[in-house]
Parts: structure tokens; C-alpha cells; sequence
């Protein structure tokens, strides 16, 4: 099994690469997480992966698919 750089798949990776390192995805992920929201982390989840939809976002600029897997990898540990 191939790793990417500790991430189970290529699209993983690159989609984390980007909600970390760009300041409004990683500022919109960080709203959608918000504690005390009333939503569960599959409901946050699910919700960024609708409003980036919404944006035309359904793909990082380098071609990996934001999916509800990608999304969930890439918010994993934000806020605890």
C-alpha cells in the first residue's frame, strides 16, 4: 500500500494540503466546526462539502475531488 506523506490516499492528502494551507478554506472549515453549533461532525462535514459545491469548489486547484472522506480526513483534529 502506497502512503502519502501518512495519508491513506493521494486525493487525502492533497485536499488536507489545501484546507491547511489556504486561509479562507481553512477559516470556512474552521466555522463549520464550531463548537456549540448544534450540528453533529457529520452534519458539519457534510455542510462544507455542500457550500463548497455551492462555490463551483469541487476540486482542489491541483485536480483531487473534495469528497465527504477528504473533508472528514482533513478536519480531523482541528478542534477538540
Amino acid at each position: 500500500m502506497t502512503n502519502y506523506n501518512g495519508y491513506r490516499s493521494w486525493n487525502e492528502w492533497n485536499v488536507s494540503l489545501w484546507i491547511h494551507n489556504d486561509a479562507s478554506l481553512y477559516r470556512m472549515a474552521l466555522l463549520w466546526l464550531t463548537p456549540g453549533c448544534g450540528l453533529t461532525r457529520r452534519q458539519q462535514i457534510e455542510g462544507m462539502l455542500h457550500e463548497l459545491t455551492q462555490l463551483g469548489m469541487t476540486k482542489t486547484p491541483d485536480g483531487a475531488p473534495y469528497t465527504f472522506s477528504s473533508l472528514q480526513t482533513a478536519m480531523r483534529g482541528m478542534l477538540k
